[in-house]
């Protein structure tokens, strides 16, 4: 009999470490860089992360933080995803780089019928020029990436 109690004491016991230890990590996992919540924007030198998706931040380009939004609703062609997106300014030139995501993931993009096939930086998605801007989509870890600038080459100089 007692051995059995001193047994279920024990093992009562090891229960309880472990239940502390899980809740112990769970807390330390809180607002990590998951789709739920849109994790972060971090910059580190030249190198932009937005949802574990690295850029580099052309020469002379500084964040514009005012502009900064992480896990916004996603409008548009994403309905249903959300977004976090960087504004990066130098001068009057400006590079928007949003990433679009969703618990689940996104899958099948379709590109719009104005749009042109483009691989830019190793990555294949769709080129539009509108309105003097150009806009390169392409998908990537069950994300959608969309960076707008003046020109294709600003797009390039991002995904280097």
């Amino acid at each position: 009999m007692r051995k059995g109690l001193i047994a279920l004491i024990a093992l009562i016991t090891i229960c309880i470490a472990i239940g502390a230890a899980s809740a112990a990590d769970w807390s330390f996992n809180v607002g990590s860089d998951t789709n739920s919540n849109g994790g972060s924007i971090q910059i580190n030198n030249n190198e932009l992360k937005i949802q574990d998706e690295k850029f580099t931040i052309p020469d002379g380009y500084k964040e514009n933080e005012s502009a900064r939004d992480v896990g916004a609703d996603g409008k548009g062609n994403f309905e249903g995803a959300k977004v976090s997106i960087c504004e990066l300014k130098k001068g009057n030139e400006t590079i928007l780089i949003k990433v679009f995501f969703a618990d689940g993931g996104i899958h099948n993009i379709t590109a719009p019928a104005n749009s042109e096939n483009k691989t830019i930086g190793g990555h294949d998605g769709f080129l539009i020029t509108e309105n003097g801007l150009v806009t390169f989509d392409y998908g990537v870890n069950e994300k959608v990436v969309e960076i707008v600038a003046a020109d294709e080459s600003a797009i390039e100089s991002v995904l280097k």
